[in-house]
Order: structure tokens, then sequence, then C-alpha cells
């Protein structure tokens, strides 16, 4: 059914505003609104009038669902009513092949996806006041069915659910419910625990509802399509009698935090303990975080300021009871990056690892891109005495995330787990959950020196205004460049050794133009313009770039002199006799190791560079890295065969790998293990086809 949503919804909806996916959300929410605060209502739900909502839906839905006839006051609807209506839906709609209550929250975010559009233009502008409306329409993410049931199993694994007694005092949240995919799988599996226990199928579905489960958020009509939800299963279960959703509105009251909010009364949901915390909360990192809830994450959340995520988490570990778990859908980020290391440490200290799935991107069906970049974090409250190993599971070079899963839980695919003492993390750098890091490495990276010792990496320039202060080299005129027009590296993803400079930025007047832009975009800077306009002394020097995003793993290119860089392009400089010898140890495979170790996300950052292990450069190592690079430069420059190309790369790696074994005593085991995980970084490189293929461009700026 998910192939189908789909396609509909990219073939039709583009073309059409007012397109039936948008009438679609309308009408649930319309629907919940009115079986579930209606005045004949045995079902409540307590959050705002519904009169006004229903006059400025009645023509949309006319319009585009001519066949509905049942009269959709408030007050006068009843539940044959409600039930023709939706059978009228089922029948009408072409984008379903029935409706399932797993399908509204599909409906919803697709119905989001355009006002997400236009909230992501207004929070990646300077000085920002997001609205809390922003934030829900830019993180409104489904949680598939598979990755809600992964989460769910793993907290309730150590829970006796075969017992009526234990089954009944089970306390489950999930604190940004959204349009309540997680609670419907709880639902899903508590009630067949209940069935076991001999409870009819009616009784199972009120047992959960009135015991087990609890969901708050701060959007309104995403509780309303949960609520929906649930009430197409009370239909389903024969439900009739009076009772209350256990949905909470938590927009009000909390300071602008939501469920982050800290002081809530006495019996309310969010003052309690329960057995798990379960949710896929939302991300949003700082630079989207405007100013005012910026200050309000300091204040309340200091060791997770960085991220609405973290918040949650820490928020959530708050919310258990001593022998509960947590389960979240999160960002990657939290294993690797420094912003993450105060939680890290207030993790390893306070809690226990149970299960990573690391994800990578593509998790989401309808999440495009690759900044989406998920795990799947189990963890419980209280440590035990004699802790056990973490298990963590790497699935990020699987397409097939479930099938991947599903794979490894059966023991098929044993090369994809990891056991790890949750102790020796404490030994990484910033307590990084670097699970792949086998310990010589990490001895290697505790003993060498660093990039930093002998090179300057540095970010570059950001013209708030690529538009209006960047062009292609064709595009201008020949004598403006180096006057008016200056060569412009910018990020060139997994290309290896030298990329074309094709682009150039306005910097006449010594960028006045852009700097202009930079005290107007950002007034509160003050005009400390060198926080955008950063590292201007570097510009037109030669050395090394590198890419800021790159989804397959680190690659270091010529940085020509004459050139302005990037900040997708950042780069180092060194002294002129390192460059070449740098430029072919940074391409190595050892040093791809390295860097992925550092930071597995698709962003390498400055700081990471920094610490990438240094070897000690003898005269002979220095002399053969330099004919590595020289070689491999002419190659590409050249655009040869790819495969002399990959034959100088395994040369390289072969003096890299020889000289690491030597300058750091490695035995024979470690050995072996480098050798295999450098040949999997080489064929990871080999694998990048499109490398050479991006150099094939017209126009680029020669130095020469």
């Amino acid at each position: 059914m998910l192939g189908r949503m789909q396609a509909v919804y990219w073939d039709e909806v583009d073309q059409n505003k007012t397109d039936r996916w948008q009438c679609f959300s309308y009408l649930l929410q319309l629907l919940c609104l009115k079986k579930l605060v209606g005045s004949d209502s045995h079902i409540t739900l307590d959050l705002f009038a519904v009169d006004d909502f229903c006059s400025q839906l009645r023509s949309q839905i006319a319009v585009l669902l001519p066949d509905l006839s049942v009269p959709l006051s408030a007050r006068d609807i009843s539940t044959s009513g409600l039930q023709r209506l939706l059978s009228i839906l089922d029948t009408t709609s072409s984008v379903i092949d029935r409706l399932d209550e797993r399908c509204l929250g599909y409906a919803y975010q697709l119905f989001c996806q355009e006002s997400r559009s236009e909230t992501l233009q207004s929070i990646q502008t300077a000085n920002k006041n997001s609205s809390e409306q922003d934030v829900i329409s830019f993180t409104q993410l489904y949680t598939p069915d598979w990755i809600a049931d992964y989460l769910i199993n793993a907290c309730l694994e150590e829970k006796d659910t075969h017992t009526l007694s234990v089954l009944e005092s089970l306390k489950i949240l999930d604190p940004a419910c959204g349009s309540g995919h997680i609670l419907l799988r709880l639902v899903d599996k508590l009630s067949i625990a209940y069935e076991k226990q001999g409870l009819s199928p009616r009784d199972s579905f009120l047992a959960v509802c009135r015991n087990n489960i609890c969901g708050t958020d701060i959007d309104p009509a995403a509780l309303l399509i949960t609520g929906l939800a649930l009430w197409l299963k009370v239909l389903r279960a024969g439900v009739s009698e009076p009772m209350t959703l256990p949905l909470f509105l938590v927009n009000e009251g909390s300071e602008g935090l939501g469920s982050l909010h800290k002081h809530w009364p006495d019996g309310h949901p969010l003052g309690r303990k329960y057995d798990a915390v379960i949710a896929n909360p939302p991300y949003l990192g700082r630079k989207l975080l405007d100013r005012n809830l910026k200050e309000k994450l300091r204040t309340h959340y200091p060791n997770s300021c960085h991220d609405l995520s973290a918040a949650f988490l820490e928020r959530s570990f708050a919310l258990l009871n001593d022998s509960g778990r947590l389960g979240f859908v999160t960002q990657a980020s939290l294993l690797y990056l420094p912003s993450y290391e105060s939680l890290r440490a207030g993790i390893l200290e306070k809690h226990e690892l149970n299960y990573v799935v690391e994800l990578a991107s593509q998790a989401f069906p309808l999440q495009k891109g690759e900044k989406v970049n998920s795990i799947l974090f189990v963890a419980s409250k209280s440590k035990k005495t004699v802790s056990q190993a973490a298990l963590f599971i790497d699935l990020r070079q699987h397409k097939n995330k479930l099938a991947a899963l599903t794979a490894v839980l059966s023991g098929e695919e044993p090369s994809a787990v990891y056991r790890v003492n949750q102790n020796d993390f404490t030994l990484q750098r910033r307590q990084a959950f670097n699970y792949r890091c086998p310990p010589f490495l990490a001895r290697i990276f505790q003993q060498a020196h660093r990039l930093e010792d002998i090179a300057e990496i540095k970010q570059g320039l950001a013209t708030t205004d690529n538009a209006r202060f960047l062009r292609k080299l064709e595009d201008v005129p020949e004598h403006e460049i180096g006057h008016k027009w200056f060569p412009y590296v910018k990020g060139a993803g997994s290309v290896r050794w030298w990329s074309p400079v094709d682009t150039v930025v306005l910097w006449e007047n010594n960028g006045a133009a852009i700097k202009a832009a930079v005290e107007k975009n950002y007034p509160y800077l003050n005009g400390r313009i060198a926080w955008v306009v950063k590292n201007e002394r570097y510009y037109f020097k030669p050395g090394l770039t590198f890419s800021f995003v790159n989804s397959r793993q680190l690659a270091i290119r010529e940085l020509p002199g004459g050139c302005i860089f990037d900040v997708a392009g950042s780069s180092l400089f060194c002294e002129d006799s390192l460059r070449l010898p740098l430029l072919a140890y940074l391409n190595s495979s050892f040093v791809a190791l390295c860097a992925s170790t550092l930071n597995p996300t698709i962003n390498f950052q400055v700081g990471d560079l920094k610490l990438l292990p240094l070897l000690n450069f003898s005269t002979s190592f220095k002399e053969e890295l330099s004919s590595i690079a020289d070689r491999c430069l002419s190659i590409v420059k050249a655009k040869n065969d790819r495969a002399e190309l990959h034959q100088w790369e395994r040369k390289l790696d072969a003096l890299v790998i020889a000289e690491v074994e030597e300058q750091f005593s490695l035995r024979e085991e470690e050995k072996q293990l480098l050798a295999k995980l450098c040949a999997q970084q080489a064929e990871s490189r080999s694998n990048n086809l499109d490398a050479l293929s991006r150099n094939r461009l017209s126009a680029s700026y020669n130095p020469d």
C-alpha cells in the first residue's frame, strides 16, 4: 500500500495544490473532531472547539468527494453516519486499497510535505523566530511498523507479559507520539498478550487503553489523527461504552517546551514514572533552533541543548522507573559527535546500553535524501551489578533495512553484529560510541601525532546568497576573472586527488558586497563578519581541500593557489614540501578507516580531520608518497584509465599499511585485522564509479 500511496503523491499532488491528500487529511481531522469531541460522543479528547473548523472544510471536501452526502455538522453525526463516511471515503479514494488506521499517519505526513518545505526556508534564516507550528511541520516523520515493533520488543523483553498481573501493571509512554504509529503497534502487541490471558478482543483493547499506554504531543492535529486511528480499532473491537483515550496535548503551561517541560501538576501523565518510554522524537539541531528555544534548552538541558532529540533522550530517562527501558529512534550523531559528549558521559555513568542499530539513511520511506542518519537506541534506566556487553548492529550499507535486521536477528548476518562492553567507550575520544573501533586502532589514536600538529585546517567562505554571488566559470567574461570574479572551490563529494574549479565568486573590492550582505543578514553579530566570512587570510593560498558532505569516505583533493574556498570545501594548509605527501597519505585506505571511525556520519568536520593520526614521515616515506600523489594527479587530470589509478592507490595502501605495522609494532592478529578493514575501505573506494566522471566538465580554472 505504501508504494501506491507514494506514487500517487508524487504524480498527482505536485500538479494540484488542492489535492486529494490534503482533502484526505482534512477529512480525517474532521472525523476525529466530530466523533471525539462531539456532544454525543462516548470517547473524549479535550482539545479545542470545532465549529469554525467544520465550516472551513465543508467546501473543500465537497469538491474532491462529490459523492459525500452525509451531513458534516458537529452535533448531528451519528455512529452509523460516521461509518457511512468511512465507507464512502474507502470507495471514493483511489489512492488507498483499504482504510487502515496505519495509513492515517502516512496521509498526515504527506499533507505536511508542502508546509515542511516552506518551513525549511524560514528556519534556515539567521536570527529566526520559529513558531510551534514551524517545529511541528519540519519534524513530522512517520515511524515504520518494523521500527516500532523492534523498539517495543526490545523494551519489553524482560517483562513477563505472560502474567496478567504484570501485563496490567505495565505503563508505557510515547512523549512525542505524533500521529500515533508507535502507540498503534503497542495496542496490537499488548492486545494479543491480553487475549492469550483469556480476554476477548474487545476487553483486550479496553485493557490496553486503560492500563498500559499514554501519548503526549504539542500537535493537536496529529493527536486527532491518533484519536481517529484508535477509534477505528474501537469500532472493530465492538467497544461502545464510554472511555477516554490516553492522549494529552501538552503545548499549554509548558513554557513552550511541551513534553520537555519538567514540572507538571500531580497526576499529570508527564509527572509519573513508566516501565518503558518509546519514541521517535523530533530532530532539530542547534543551527535550526531559534534563539528563544535555544536559550530554554540551555537552561533546562545544558548537557543536551544542541538538538531537540538529545533533550528528549535526557528527559525520557527521567521518566523511567528504576527497572524501565528507553527505546528511541534518534540521530546517529549521538554516537560520535563532540557535541553529544556530555550526554554520552551521563549515559555511560548512570545507565546501561542494551541495543543500538545503526540504520544510516533511507530508513524512512517518505524521507528523501541522506541527512536523516538514524539509529535505534535502547538503554536501561539503571546499570546492572554485572553489566552485559551491549549489542550493536551495523546496517549502514544495507538498502533493505528490515530484511537486513531480520537476517541479523535470525543469526544469518553475524558480520553486522558487534558486542562491546560500554566501559570500553570511556577510553575513546570524547567517550564516543565507536563500536567498530578495534583496540589497536584506539591505541594508534592515543600514541600517534595528529594532523593538526603539522597543518592548519580551516572552514571557508559562506556567501549567505549563492544565487547572487556565485556563477559558473563559463558564464562570466574572461577579463573579469581575477578582478571581479575569483575561482571558488566547493565540495566535490567523494572525488579524490583533483577536481576542476568551475565556479567563481564575486570578490570585487575584497568581497565588499558579500560582507555587506553578511552584516545585513546577521545583525546580531554586531559587525563580526569573520564568523561567516571565515579565515580570510588563507584565501588564495595553495593547499588541500576536502568535502564537508560525503556519503562514501574521506576524499582529499589538490587546492590550487589563487582560489577562495567554500565551507563545503574546507581546506588544510601546510609546508609546501608536505603538500604532496599529505595528499597521498590522506587518500589512503588507512586514513579513510580512521576518518570513518572518528565520524561515521556523512559530514566530515574540521575537528575530525585535526584528530587524524599522523605517521612519522621519514625522508624515504615522504618521497614515495610524493611520487604516488604526483602520478595519481597526472592520471586524474588527463582523464586516463581508472584501472591505472586504482593500481597506484593499491600501492599507496600497501605502503601506508606497512608503515603503520612497523611504527606501532602490531601483533600478527592486529595486522590481519588492519588489512581486512583497509581492504573494506578500498572496496568502497573502488565502487565509487562516478568519481572520475564528475571531472569531465567543459571549463575549469587553470592556475598556470
